[in-house]
């Protein structure tokens, strides 16, 4: 159906599942994904480490008696049949049985787990993306017999991974990238009173004059130098001319020089 072009479906992932699975897997004694080693349990055996335990969240993720724990026993590479040459990593487990095998502390926020109360329904696989390690710590012997057999299951921090809750914090700016424009100031808004009270003084009244805009400046200048400028040429022009009376007084001064 999948693979029939009349249906439209173009991801190409999609079509890689409906080719199915390969029928031979390969089978590796550990594995390391989301920053823990997992070990299964028979290649554990004579390590001074364990990594064998797993631990998969429950839907009720508040709750932690609701997750499952138990046993890693075989990691299972499977390869899908397509040109994609997809593989999926599936994990066999033993599960504990919730119910007779599992006991939460609220109090002290510890689950404690009976390792030889096995679930019985087949279900083991589970995806290694799915997976989280714990391990297993006795209890010291002859305390109680209530603690006999059980044993206490501690998670594992993952490898290079940082728990903890962080508060995004919008650091300042040493320089603001922004200017901000100059402020207004208006000369105009008023004047400081100089006169103390209580004193009388007799002060004329200045007028006081608004600056005009510069058009309004440059015609006045204009319409000025038409005006007085005329009379200044006229002025001169006056000055320029000579007087026909001084003239005729000078040319009679030197007649009369001659005549002497």
């Amino acid at each position: 159906m999948v693979m029939n072009p009349y249906n439209g479906v173009s991801d190409p992932l999609i079509t890689a599942l409906a080719c199915g699975l390969n029928s031979r897997a390969q089978s590796r004694p550990a594995y390391i994904v989301g920053g823990y080693t997992f070990h299964t349990r028979s290649y554990g055996i004579g390590k001074k480490t364990y990594n064998s335990g797993v631990c998969v969240r429950s839907s009720n993720y508040n709750n932690s008696s609701t997750d499952w724990i138990g046993t890693l026993e075989e990691v299972l590479e499977v390869e899908i049949l397509s040109p994609l040459k997809l593989q999926v990593v599936l994990f066999n487990c033993t599960w504990v049985d919730p119910v007779r095998g599992m006991r939460a502390h609220d109090k002290y926020n510890i689950v404690d787990v009976k390792l030889d109360c096995v679930y019985r329904v087949f279900e083991p696989f589970i995806l290694a993306q799915q997976a989280t390690q714990v391990f297993f710590l006795e209890y010291p012997m002859g305390r109680t017999a209530s603690l006999r057999g059980w044993k206490c299951a501690c998670k594992v921090r993952a490898r290079n991974v940082i728990q903890g809750e962080w508060k995004s914090v919008d650091d300042e700016p040493y320089q603001v990238e922004e200017t901000e424009p100059p402020p207004i100031v208006d000369v105009m808004e008023g004047f400081i009173e100089l006169q103390d009270p209580g004193i009388e003084i007799d002060i004329p009244l200045v007028e006081v004059l608004q600056a005009t805009p510069t058009d309004d400046i440059a015609q006045n200048v204009t319409e000025y130098a038409e005006e007085y400028g005329d009379e200044d040429e006229r002025g001169e022009e006056d000055n320029n001319q000579s007087d026909p009376d001084d003239v005729i007084c000078e040319e009679d001064n030197n007649n009369s020089d001659e005549e002497v």
